[in-house]
């Protein structure tokens, strides 16, 4: 069987791999089709998670984005001590 493969002139190893692509895929492609299906809602509950937690994330770093400014200002412009009633 060596011998064939290294006395095989004008096909190529090319001819091979090509055969067994063409055998392989219509399984592959089932399966990943599968697979994905399967996948979808798992995929989905994961991506809202993930939104969810990263607006949580955003609106944390807005907050101390405007507590952080509020403390530089107060340090330049001291607010004026409110009269109880």
């Amino acid at each position: 069987m060596d011998g064939y493969i290294y006395t095989q002139e004008g096909e190529g190893i090319g001819s091979f791999f090509g055969n067994l692509f063409k055998k392989v895929l219509p399984v592959a492609t089932k399966a990943i089709k599968g697979a994905a299906h399967i996948a979808a809602p798992h995929l989905k509950e994961a991506a809202t998670e993930l939104a969810g937690e990263a607006s949580k994330s955003l609106i944390r770093k807005i907050n101390n984005n405007k507590k952080r400014q509020t403390r530089i200002t107060d340090k330049f412009n001291p607010r004026k001590r409110r009269r109880r009633n």
